[in-house]
């Protein structure tokens, strides 16, 4: 009697190759024609509901990333005068390994309430990217090296704080992680577009 393929596949599975189902090239010399045939018909299905899967996660991931990256322009434009910042990395170095590495300056447009993922790339190596994460909670700009580390306030993390009138003339701070990331910090508030009413510095945060 014909075994079934998928006591097959149980009894003869044996690591990664390039047979199908996972069979190694024992296993599927011992597999009568018929037996091969409907492997390869199996395998071609786990293939395309693999590939299926894989594509609707890529697509729900880009879908996620146009969501929040409306959702950070339509904040930023509906911003309140102190609720936004720029802020500006340079110089700045990156401790990769036991040493530090200078990076190209770093731009961000942060606004309350939202978290921002930017790129931090290397001098010498411009191939090599580092990724961080940075917001602004109205008093002070932190930056994180990645979501969990801002999530249990890691030490690798830094910030600087400042109370809105420095950040009005333009706040400048020396930042430093000892195993993370050091340089000079300048953050200003951004002004609201000539589509809002004026308020002036009067308006928000005294």
């Amino acid at each position: 009697m014909r075994a079934s393929i998928p006591l097959l596949v149980a009894l003869l599975l044996s690591g990664c190759t390039t047979y199908p189902l996972g069979l190694d090239e024992e296993s599927w010399q011992q597999l009568s024609p018929q037996q091969k045939l409907e492997a390869g018909q199996q395998q071609a299905e786990l293939d395309q509901a693999r590939d299926l899967r894989l594509a609707r996660e890529a697509e729900a991931r880009a879908e996620e990333a146009r969501r929040e990256a409306n959702e950070l322009m339509l904040r930023r434009r509906e911003a309140a005068y102190g609720e936004r910042v720029q802020c500006v990395l340079e110089p700045a170095a990156y401790r990769n390994g036991g040493e530090w590495q200078r990076l190209k300056p770093v731009a961000m447009d942060l606004v309350m309430g939202m978290s921002l993922g930017i790129e931090l790339h290397e001098v010498k190596r411009s191939y090599r990217t580092h990724e961080a994460v940075a917001w602004f909670d109205g008093q002070q700009v932190f930056i994180c090296p990645d979501e969990y580390s801002a999530r249990r306030g890691s030490e690798r993390c830094v910030s600087v704080a400042g109370h809105h009138r420095e950040y009005r003339q333009g706040l400048i701070r020396q930042i430093e992680s000892g195993n993370f990331l050091k340089g000079r910090l300048s953050c200003s508030l951004v002004e609201r577009g000539p589509g809002w009413k004026n308020q002036g510095h009067g308006g928000g945060y005294r």
